[in-house]
């Protein structure tokens, strides 16, 4: 039985804030180096509530080739290492855009 804090009471559905969900999207355009690339930050809540960041990543063009999910405990754990993550992609050369 999983006890941890972002469980909903059993027969209650958990508090969804869909409005907090936010998705990041950055590519790294680098012809002469053969670098096309794109990575997706999303942050969202699973079905029990608790907040998960999804990573996928890949070539432009072509189908994903890794995704990764991390889960948190609370939003704010949560938004800390989204700020981490999209600190990261910047100093790796990629630039944020914008997508719907």
């Amino acid at each position: 039985m999983d006890n941890s804090p972002a469980r909903a009471e059993a027969g209650s559905p958990p508090d969804y804030a869909v409005s907090q969900w936010v998705s990041r999207g950055f590519e790294k355009r680098c012809p002469e180096q053969g670098q096309m690339r794109y990575y997706v930050l999303s942050l969202r809540q699973n079905l029990w509530g608790a907040w998960e960041i999804e990573r996928r990543w890949g070539r432009l063009g072509r189908t994903p080739s890794g995704q990764r999910v991390e889960t948190f405990a609370d939003r704010a754990e949560a938004w800390a290492r989204l700020a981490r993550l999209e600190i990261e992609r910047r100093r790796r050369g990629y630039a944020p855009v914008a997508f719907a």
